[in-house]
């Protein structure tokens, strides 16, 4: 009994010994949050540049071996002049609730802001067991654009250890979380002329929401003779993106435009119309019943002014909007 009992025992210390190769694998879950991040899909998260401003995505590892692994960070692969470079990792069991498929389940994630610069904490995980993983990002700004490399990270470095044995390393493919950067040119750190907007209402927002490196603050002349106004995007928190327009059918340079409900003096008609990110379309359009836009300053390249409009919304319920704009001059 003694022998057999000392070579159970030895039996499982060899075991425990019995290196692990690439217990790791990605499954299909993917999250991602930050001013950066554009969409995701099949080929990856698409980010915009965005200096200086941070993002998050998060993974889901599956443990598919027959050993317990304690996972102790995750490193993401990057040029080391890269615009987008790791700052934190965060580690956590993963056992989301099941869904028992009768009926719509509401989706489940855990990405949490900040993204900010974090050490992970080492966790264990059972045979075939999943772990949660989010790495935090720090878009580098301006000053890095002239020798940055082309490209982001598309794969990671998972450390972990088996048992008490030494640390081993797995190197894997993001897949669909694979970060897709829209390289910037110099144009997007170019200063450019800003508005201060207002928007009440349902979908309360404004320049101070204003989203980085957003398109916008621009205006076209047509050749019919209109002047055309785009705000940039506006996000504040818990609504929907919105876009201000202000158009002048018959532009005349400075002076008074208005589209009031009675008779007004004014060098010709004036349009508002707050587009917000609603809807079937992923875009509605809310038109003013009574606008007044006034232009201050005219160049050669920026025209500038101020406004304030009534806009009807859903079931004929008004808001406002107003603010100074202020733009650069394109042409048709």
């Amino acid at each position: 009994m003694l022998a057999v009992s000392l070579g159970a025992g030895a039996t499982a210390c060899g075991a425990r010994d019995t290196p692990v190769r690439a217990p790791f694998a990605k499954v299909s879950f993917t999250e991602a949050g930050g001013w950066a991040v554009m969409g995701s899909g099949p080929s990856g998260i698409s980010l915009r540049f965005v200096p200086s401003t941070t993002l998050g995505i998060g993974i889901v590892l599956r443990n598919r071996s027959q050993a317990n692994v304690t996972l102790l960070g995750v490193d993401a692969l990057s040029a080391p002049t890269g615009l987008v470079q790791q700052q934190g990792t965060t580690l956590a069991p993963w056992n989301p609730p099941g869904c028992p498929g009768t009926r719509s389940c509401p989706p489940v994630g855990f990405l949490r802001q900040p993204y900010r610069a974090v050490r992970p904490a080492p966790v264990s995980i059972k045979p075939h067991g999943e772990v949660a993983v989010q790495l935090n990002f720090r878009m580098l700004g301006c000053d890095a654009l002239p020798l940055a490399a082309v490209g982001a990270p598309d794969r990671i470095d998972v450390s972990y250890r088996v048992g008490s044995g030494s640390v081993s390393s797995e190197e894997l493919p993001l897949g669909s979380a694979k970060l897709n950067l829209r390289m910037p040119s110099a144009r997007d750190c170019l200063p450019r002329p800003t508005s201060t907007i207002a928007v009440e209402g349902p979908y309360a927002t404004g320049s101070g929401w204003t989203m980085p490196t957003s398109g916008g603050d621009s205006c076209t002349r047509t050749a019919a003779g209109a002047l055309v106004f785009a705000s940039r995007v506006y996000l504040a928190p818990q609504k929907p993106m919105v876009r201000i327009w202000l158009r002048l059918p018959h532009f005349r340079g400075r002076g008074l435009y208005r589209s009031l409900p009675g008779p007004a003096t004014a060098l010709g008609p004036a349009r508002v119309t707050a587009v917000v990110g609603i809807g079937l379309h992923g875009w509605q359009h809310f038109h003013s019943s009574a606008a007044v836009v006034s232009v201050r300053r005219e160049t050669a390249k920026t025209i500038s002014g101020r406004f304030r409009a009534t806009i009807v919304g859903y079931r004929r319920a008004t808001f406002r909007a107003f603010g100074a704009w202020r733009c650069e001059l394109r042409t048709t």
